[in-house]
């Protein structure tokens, strides 16, 4: 370690202005500050396992703990290349409380003791302030098995999580009130029946302590069916990814008004502290999304659709190699580079109670006009047949002969509001018509420059 605090101690730490109030904090510019050393010793302790899993409000990091501070990089290791671009590693006063570990919601970063410390270092020489060396500052975080914490599921666990729905509810946005433990499913029993006092739903409450099963599954879905509770959560220690991959499913093609949620718990301790719960969902539904992106970033509950909508259409949109944008944004529509220089975008859009796909967008306008009209002009019934439009009876081309207009699109019946299922085919169509359009409207487009560049030579 004597090296790697070395090279701490001689980098040109500063202050980050903008989070004294807040969040203090100092880092150092890797390449700017000539840190590239460091940046190494850094992702060596990461890669070597030595980061610890945190959570600042709804961001996932990883820490590096040495003597009074946590270091982090908002760019994993292997995915840094100084030779593209510049990173910033990042330090912070450990608290040693629980904040040190995860944020959450009503948190600050002040010093004054008023957080519940739920990792606390109990040894004697943290507590006497020793400072012999690195390994007298520092607690290791150790996990825990559940089954120690919880030897049985009936009998311990869940009366525990009964009691501390609050812990659980926290995690996932919830207000949960325990109405019954083993609530009676005709021969069987729920583990948890409880509600959600913001909605008012029912919510049925699976778990177990192993790796999920198909059997806990089925009881999951028969339970929450039999008392018709809207909210469903599977708690586990492990989910497998079978299972995890039925949960998306069901979050994908129920109705919006159900709510499937899977949570992952484990324990952890620090020296001789004792086991702290730690919930991690890995599976929310889309209503949970929206209403975060809606609390967190204060845009209307539409908005948030229309984030929620676009941000698979991008990803699949990006495997097919049509585009490389990463993030949704809450915009009516998305625009995509036609991939001519000064001929505009392709574009998808949901507004109103229609769906659309069309090259056009405010920079078709100072495209030159006789390459748009070019385009307008040219055989809309062999357009048409390469589109597939005859085929399709679900969408309708329209050229926007308009005086001052220069878009051509095809549209179709969809709306944000619209299901999941609704909204999946309407994602579908917008897929296969954006790639529908380059493979069409570009060769054209191509040509016409083309035929522009000859006769401007030749004049």
């Amino acid at each position: 370690m004597t090296e790697l605090t070395n090279l701490i101690e001689a980098a040109p730490w500063r202050e980050a202005v903008t989070y004294r109030e807040t969040w203090p904090h100092e880092y150092v510019v890797i390449k700017k500050d000539k840190q590239e050393e460091l940046l190494a010793e850094v992702c060596k302790r990461f890669c070597a396992g030595e980061g610890v899993d945190g959570r600042f409000f709804r961001m996932k990091n990883k820490y590096l703990f040495i003597g009074d501070y946590k270091y982090w990089l908002m760019t994993p290791c292997d995915k840094i290349d100084l030779k593209k671009d510049d990173y910033v590693l990042n330090r912070a006063l450990i608290y040693r409380d629980r904040r040190d570990f995860f944020i959450k919601d009503g948190d600050d970063g002040r010093r004054n003791g008023d957080i519940d410390d739920i990792f606390s270092i109990a040894s004697s020489e943290y507590n006497n302030g020793a400072k012999a060396n690195d390994k007298s500052l520092t607690g290791k975080i150790e996990n825990v098995d559940v089954k120690q914490v919880w030897p049985s599921e009936p009998y311990d666990f869940t009366p525990w999580l009964a009691a501390n729905l609050d812990l659980l509810g926290e995690v996932l946005h919830l207000d949960l009130k325990e109405i019954q433990q083993e609530a009676q499913v005709g021969a069987f029993f729920v583990d948890i029946l409880a509600e959600d006092a913001k909605s008012g739903a029912l919510v049925a409450i699976e778990n177990q302590l192993e790796w999920t099963n198909d059997g806990h599954l089925g009881q999951t879905l028969t339970y929450a069916g039999w008392h018709d509770a809207r909210i469903l959560i599977w708690v586990a220690p492990h989910f497998t990814q079978r299972h995890r991959d039925a949960l998306e499913w069901l979050n994908r093609w129920t109705p919006h008004e159900i709510e499937v949620y899977g949570v992952e718990v484990s324990t952890l301790k620090v020296g001789y502290s004792k086991p702290a719960p730690v919930f991690e969902p890995v599976v929310l539904p889309r209503a949970w999304f929206e209403r975060e992106t809606v609390k967190t970033t204060g845009i209307s509950m539409a908005a948030a659709k229309r984030r929620m909508f676009f941000q698979p259409l991008l990803d699949r949109l990006r495997k097919a190699r049509f585009t490389d944008q990463g993030t949704a944004s809450s915009t009516e529509y998305r625009s995509f580079p036609v991939g001519i220089p000064g001929v505009g975008t392709y574009r998808a859009s949901i507004e109103g109670t229609k769906a659309w796909v069309y090259i056009g967008g405010n920079d078709i306008y100072s495209a030159p006009r006789d390459i748009t009209d070019g385009l307008r002009d040219c055989d809309k019934a062999e357009v048409e047949e390469a589109l597939g439009i005859e085929c399709d009876s679900f969408t309708e081309i329209d050229w926007f002969t308009s005086k001052g207009t220069r878009n051509i699109g095809v549209w179709r019946n969809g709306s944000i509001d619209d299901s999941e299922v609704d909204l999946e085919e309407v994602r579908e169509w917008m897929f296969h018509y954006l790639l529908k359009f380059k493979e069409v409207f570009n060769p054209r487009l191509e040509e016409i420059v083309k035929r522009r560049g000859e006769a401007e030579e030749s004049d």
